[in-house]
């Protein structure tokens, strides 16, 4: 996917980036939320 859209992240208050694999097109919600709870507890 090409991410959000750069309006919608113009509005935003902190920009989040997960590294990805070059061979994963994308990220189902859950799963990004998943990292993101994971990396949080670390």
């Amino acid at each position: 996917g090409q991410g959000v859209r750069p309006e919608i992240l113009a509005s935003a208050d902190t920009e989040l980036v997960i590294p990805m694999n070059p061979h994963c097109e994308s990220l189902n919600a859950a799963i990004a939320a998943a990292i993101v709870m994971w990396q949080m507890k670390q």
